[in-house]
């Protein structure tokens, strides 16, 4: 390999591509080094693109870029590229973020544009080895992505859920060919997986532990749903609810013992039966939860994932092949439940549920019915 710069031939489906690679700043169109021998010529009667070889060894490729100056296509590799795309300078955010950070930003070593592309940039949240969860996933065109005005940088914009759970770890992985050079048809390769890690840093819950209690909350589904709902059989309708909840609690990401599907409730539109609604409950985090988020932050995490997923696809779209979730209304998003005696019988069934409470209730239906029985046997006596 030569010290000063070498030429990377790939071939893919019988066409070939030209890499170049250099780790020195040299003036390639220094006449005293400007010598070489012309190794490939096109037949377009200029130099453009057109590769050379030097004396000391060194290969490089010329182009016009848009004010008609002769450039050199090398570039310069980074001496640290952890991203393994020596393409790219740099990329914000490089490690540590706050939860609901919403901007991506990609430096190049080179004008960039876009291009009409089916490459997708995906974030994934890691929930253990060699286990994780898409949470957002667009396509790399506008108005998604935006080209600075020197055309070195990409900025993407993200929703706020994205980057939802403090301490935790996600990755950033691009597809090949999401943008191309500025002056030439060369497409860029993307970022493999793993190779652009993200951290989260550590945030205080905006509710204290004491007033932390369940919140009732309901979604709707969309008239496709609603149908396909209507026509399962009562088992099956029980089935789906129980999946869908597991579902959502993987989605927000929570334990699934904080989601709750009340008596697997459901209920038809009273004006139109057009819409099916679900009334889901949020319960609070445990000693033993790995999202210690109180119930109205995941509330709201679950609402703006819905909605979000109406411009965007997100994991709600891509649960598995037996989707309980694509149908959710992304208008309605996820709203509270205005209706008290929802939110009364939900808070006796919780109060029911606690074992303590219900040994407390049976020991005085206990003593009540002794206490009236006692003085019942004292009137007859």
């Amino acid at each position: 390999m030569p010290n000063v710069g070498f030429l990377v031939k790939a071939t893919a489906k019988l066409n070939p591509k030209y890499y170049i690679f250099n780790i020195f700043e040299i003036d390639y169109l220094d006449p005293n080094n400007a010598f070489g021998e012309w190794i490939i010529d096109k037949n377009d009667n200029d130099l453009i693109d057109d590769i050379f070889i030097f004396p000391n060894n060194t290969v490089i490729q010329i182009r016009m870029n848009g004010t008609y100056a002769w450039n050199n296509l090398s570039s310069i590799i980074p001496t640290n590229n952890p991203y393994k795309n020596t393409h790219i300078k740099s990329v914000y955010p490089s490690n540590n973020v706050n939860i609901g950070t919403t901007t991506l930003n990609i430096t190049f070593l080179n004008a960039i544009a876009l291009i009409q592309t089916t490459a997708n940039i995906s974030i994934y949240y890691e929930t253990g080895i060699n286990n994780s969860t898409l949470r957002h996933k667009f396509l790399c065109v506008k108005p998604h992505c935006i080209i600075s005005d020197n055309s070195l940088s990409l900025t993407a914009d993200i929703p706020e859920f994205t980057f939802n759970m403090p301490n935790a770890i996600y990755y950033v992985e691009i597809d090949d060919g999401f943008v191309k050079y500025k002056h030439d048809n060369i497409t860029i390769p993307g970022i493999k997986e793993k190779n652009w890690n993200i951290t989260t840093l550590s945030t205080e819950s905006k509710c204290s532990n004491k007033d932390d209690n369940f919140k009732l909350g309901k979604l709707r589904f969309n008239s496709n749903g609603t149908e396909e709902f209507r026509k399962l059989p009562d088992a099956d309708k029980k089935i789906f609810s129980e999946q869908m909840r597991i579902e959502l609690a993987n989605s927000i990401p929570v334990d699934d013992s904080r989601i709750e599907i009340n008596d697997n409730k459901y209920e038809f539109d009273m004006v139109s039966s057009v819409n099916l609604y679900f009334s889901i409950q949020i319960n609070p985090p445990n000693e033993d939860s790995f999202n210690k988020k109180c119930s109205e932050e995941v509330f709201d995490d679950l609402n703006s994932l819905i909605k979000t997923s109406k411009n965007f696809t997100t994991i709600l779209d891509l649960n598995n092949h037996n989707n309980h979730t694509e149908n959710i209304d992304k208008d309605y998003g996820f709203q509270e439940a205005s209706s008290t005696f929802e939110k009364l019988i939900a808070s006796f069934k919780n109060f029911i549920a606690n074992r303590q409470y219900l040994i407390v209730i049976i020991v005085c239906l206990i003593l009540t019915m002794l206490y009236f029985y006692g003085r019942y046997k004292n009137k007859k006596v």
